[in-house]
């Protein structure tokens, strides 16, 4: 079979934009064989202040040149925990780890990430954030895929956090942002007090 180059524009044409840019990537994701991306959690330098932050997600694994990820939810929504910055006199580089009682701990020098704030206002941020979740347009989160979809990058899966109140409107919600998203799974690793 003859094809011209008109032909080829054509038919290049006719495919979606980011399904031609995915497809390059998709040579990206694999090294010898294996599958590389990253959890977005491993961004600590994103604070979980209940802000989307999906354009400076993007462009730190354009800066890695990982295509696939595992979306944590907290960088795009609000939580019940907000990231908060250590005291500079406790910390004075939070973004590039802090000691054990000085704003981090052992496990997570980036202590912000998970402070639990008083019980009254944790209270008030999780019913801020259940209400958001049973009641955001799902277009929110097609916006987010197309950021990504336009980078090439894959989100595989989501993860966001449960909680033992969360109600079934909410849970049934979460799949239906991970379809949203573009997502082939869900991954729920946490637990929350």
């Amino acid at each position: 079979m003859n094809l011209s180059r008109r032909d080829v524009v054509k038919a290049a044409a006719a495919l979606p934009l980011a399904g031609l840019v995915r497809a390059a990537a998709n040579d990206k994701m694999y090294l010898n064989g294996v599958r590389m991306g990253v959890q977005t959690y491993s961004f600590h330098d994103i604070l979980n202040d209940g802000k989307d932050h999906s354009d400076s997600i993007v462009q730190k694994m354009q800066a890695c040149g990982l295509y696939s990820c595992e979306l944590f939810a907290p960088q795009i929504e609000p939580g019940a925990f907000l990231g908060r910055v250590p005291l500079a006199a406790d910390c004075a580089q939070p973004f590039h780890g802090c000691g054990a009682s000085k704003g981090g701990s052992a496990r997570n020098p980036w202590a912000w990430e998970f402070q639990y704030p008083p019980a009254q206002e944790k209270e008030a941020l999780r019913a801020k954030q259940k209400q958001w979740r049973e009641t955001v347009p799902l277009d929110y989160f097609r916006a987010i895929r197309k950021k990504f979809d336009a980078a090439g990058i894959e989100i595989f899966s989501y993860n966001p956090m449960i909680y033992a109140d969360s109600s079934d409107l909410e849970i049934d919600r979460l799949f239906q942002m991970a379809k949203a998203l573009g997502c082939k799974a869900v991954n729920v690793s946490t637990t929350s007090r």
